[in-house]
């Protein structure tokens, strides 16, 4: 959950720096409960990628798996998971506003 943070933040840094104009993360899953979760009660839910999740701008720096994370988001997102048969499908588009 945390890496989908983290590549947006690598998708806003290209923007910044002017490598690319826009980036576009796509995730793919089996797991409907990272999707639809029945409660988000542990620490990763910090990063929280379900359906319908919104976050940013925002700076996270919860640990996860006993590594430092400093993760920074200057945009905004909504995520919206789409299922196809068993797996999710989520397309975020990575750009700065």
């Amino acid at each position: 959950m945390k890496d989908v943070y983290e590549d947006l933040a690598i998708l806003e840094r290209y923007i910044e720096c002017r490598h690319a104009n826009e980036g576009v993360a796509l995730v793919m899953n089996d797991f409907e409960h990272l999707v639809h979760p029945k409660d988000k009660t542990a620490k990763c839910w910090h990063y929280d990628i379900s359906h319908g999740a919104t976050f940013g701008p925002v700076e996270l720096d919860t640990p996860i798996g006993g590594k430092d994370v400093s993760i920074t988001l200057k945009n905004s997102y909504q995520l919206d998971w789409r299922q196809h048969g068993s797996f999710w499908f989520l397309e975020v588009q990575g750009r700065l506003q």
